[in-house]
């Protein structure tokens, strides 16, 4: 993914304290400079999570304590503490340099050099550590690597690479678990689900309680750091990534069917 890396010459440490845990400093965003245009997207983000060389945890390790650890305090207290105090810059797959610092509160990210930055923004730890969740969920958290093809498949690979672009992402089954699991969106939607699927009524009285319960509406994105949409409505869920008439999504001629995936 990225084609370089370069650690900056650190400004600011903190200071240590005993046991060699790194106590960051705080970031007093009173002071920030507002007139830098906003850096995000789900897409730079995870690629700046994901090929950073700094982090004190593999993201095999990362993975794994996410599987065994589902609190999201418990994560996001992980996250914090795996990363370096540096300032940190990485080049992107698309050339683009990038980097980051971490505070106490905040994990300050910026486009270009840091002292000649462009844009920047500062995420809430819960927010980053929510974004390796959607690393996670969409299968980036894995160190092993693709052996390289022979020079015909990177030939082969080139010639098909946007013919395959918009069919190589599929909606695994944790990820519509997720999906469904948030309930409708709506106050105490989920308590009032359960309640209904513990009465054991018939499939068409489960369905038409869903179709009343969600109503119309949606999520965008409805999975932090992933670029999933979810839409439903009287018809049942869409669940989509992307934009555009020919974006991935979870096809069904009667997406009533994907109302009744709740009831299992």
């Amino acid at each position: 993914m990225g084609t370089g890396n370069e650690q900056l010459e650190e400004q600011s440490t903190g200071d240590r304290e005993s046991g060699g845990h790194l106590r960051l400093d705080y970031y007093d965003r009173r002071h920030e400079d507002t007139s830098l245009p906003f850096f995000g997207g789900d897409d730079t983000i995870r690629e700046i999570l994901g090929i950073t060389p700094h982090l004190k945890a593999s993201k095999d390790e990362i993975r794994a304590f996410y599987e065994s650890n589902p609190d999201n305090a418990v994560r996001t207290e992980y996250i914090k503490g795996i990363f370096n105090n540096d300032y940190t810059e990485v080049i992107l797959s698309d050339g683009r340099r990038v980097g980051y610092k971490t505070w106490q509160n905040v994990l300050q990210l910026w486009e270009g050099s840091y002292l000649s930055r462009t844009k920047q923004s500062f995420y809430d730890w819960g927010v980053i550590a929510q974004h390796f969740e959607a690393m996670r969920l969409l299968g980036e958290l894995q160190d092993t690597m693709k052996p390289l093809p022979s020079v015909d498949g990177q030939l082969n690979f080139m010639e098909t690479q946007a013919e395959e672009k918009t069919s190589a992402f599929s909606f695994s089954q944790e990820i519509i678990d997720a999906v469904l699991t948030r309930g409708s969106g709506v106050s105490e939607g989920k308590f009032r689900i359960f309640e209904q699927f513990e009465k054991s009524l018939s499939a068409k009285e489960n369905v038409d309680f869903l179709k009343d319960e969600y109503g119309w509406g949606g999520s965008y994105p409805v999975i932090t750091g992933t670029g999933i949409d979810e839409q439903h409505d009287g018809k049942g869920i869409l669940i989509s990534k992307g934009i555009g008439d020919d974006k991935p999504h979870i096809p069904s001629k009667n997406r009533t069917a994907n109302l009744n995936g709740l009831m299992k």
